[in-house]
This record gives C-alpha cells, sequence and structure tokens, in this order.
C-alpha cells in the first residue's frame, strides 16, 4: 500500500527554475517553499540586490508518495531527492527552521556552500531554540557561524544563543 501521508521532500529543478516552480505548484495547491536570501550582484555599470535561492536548483515540497508522480510531471522540477531508490523525507522541524532563518534575515547573515565539519552544539536560545547544529567557527563580535542539519547552509548567530552538545556519555 503507498503511504499517504504528508511529508517534506527537496525536489531537484532545472537551472534558475526555482521560483517558477514554486509558483506553479502553489497555484495548484501543493505546499511549497524556496528558502531564499538577498545578494547585491555587480555589473560593468550598477550594483543591485537581487534575491536568490540558498539551494541552487533545489525547492522543497509537501506532499503524500501518491503524489509524487505528479511532481516530476511539472514544469521546471527535474526530479527529487532519493535515498535508496526511495523518496527521502526532510523532518518537518528542518523546514521550520529554514522558514524562520527566512522571517528573520536581518538578524542572520547567511552562507550558502559547503563548509567544514566541526564540534556538535545545541542552540538554547532565539528562533532556533533546541536545534542540533554543527559549530562552525567564530566570528567578531561574540558570534557564531553555525550549520543546521545537512543543508550545507551557514548562519550567524550570538555566541551566547549556543552551548557544546553533552552527549549521553558525557553525563
Amino acid at each position: 500500500m503507498i503511504n499517504q501521508d504528508y511529508h517534506w521532500y527537496a525536489s531537484r529543478t532545472k537551472s534558475r527554475a526555482e521560483f517558477k516552480a514554486v509558483e506553479f505548484l502553489q497555484k495548484h495547491g501543493v505546499d511549497s517553499f524556496c528558502p531564499s536570501t538577498y545578494i547585491f550582484r555587480k555589473w560593468s555599470d550598477r550594483i543591485k540586490r537581487v534575491i536568490v535561492p540558498l539551494f541552487s536548483q533545489y525547492i522543497f515540497t509537501r506532499i503524500s508518495c501518491k503524489e509524487l508522480l505528479f511532481l516530476c510531471e511539472c514544469p521546471g522540477i527535474a526530479g527529487f531527492v532519493k535515498n535508496g531508490g526511495e523518496p527521502d523525507p526532510i523532518p518537518e522541524a528542518q523546514i521550520r527552521a529554514l522558514k524562520l532563518l527566512c522571517d528573520h534575515e536581518d538578524q542572520y547573515e547567511m552562507f550558502p556552500g559547503c563548509l567544514r565539519n566541526g564540534q556538535s552544539i545545541q542552540v538554547i536560545a532565539g528562533p532556533f531554540i533546541g536545534q542540533v547544529a554543527e559549530f562552525i567557527s567564530t566570528g567578531v563580535r561574540n558570534q557564531a557561524y553555525i550549520r543546521i542539519g545537512t543543508t550545507g547552509l551557514a548562519i550567524r548567530i550570538p555566541l551566547s544563543q549556543v552551548q557544546l552538545l553533552k552527549l549521553p556519555s558525557d553525563v
């Protein structure tokens, strides 16, 4: 029997089709989300602030396994992320954290891309409270650079909002 529960999935898109795919899916009643941020782009005659996806060629959709076929037939969608040939759902907490991050963009500096490994930490205050993250480095003015989940996205938050994660063997 096909699982009809709704979960979040990462969907691959064609190049530069993230926002168009989300718009199409939302028009058809599918809960979809493209985390994005503003950056400054420089051309020869001007500098402009533009919105870009945090994850190039990826969006997130909340659908059931039964609806995955519809997703693959949508314009701009190239497929979805699988693990062992099966659709790989994303935990709701990670999607909530990404949405919070985008909603509080003025408080956090975002750095898309791959980052080096570090210690496991837990966020103890702020909008990401309770999230387990990877500590990357410290910045100026008592700031911490961390990565939440396996997204490859780093954020900068006050160092006072994180603590070293205590493993059961450390207690």
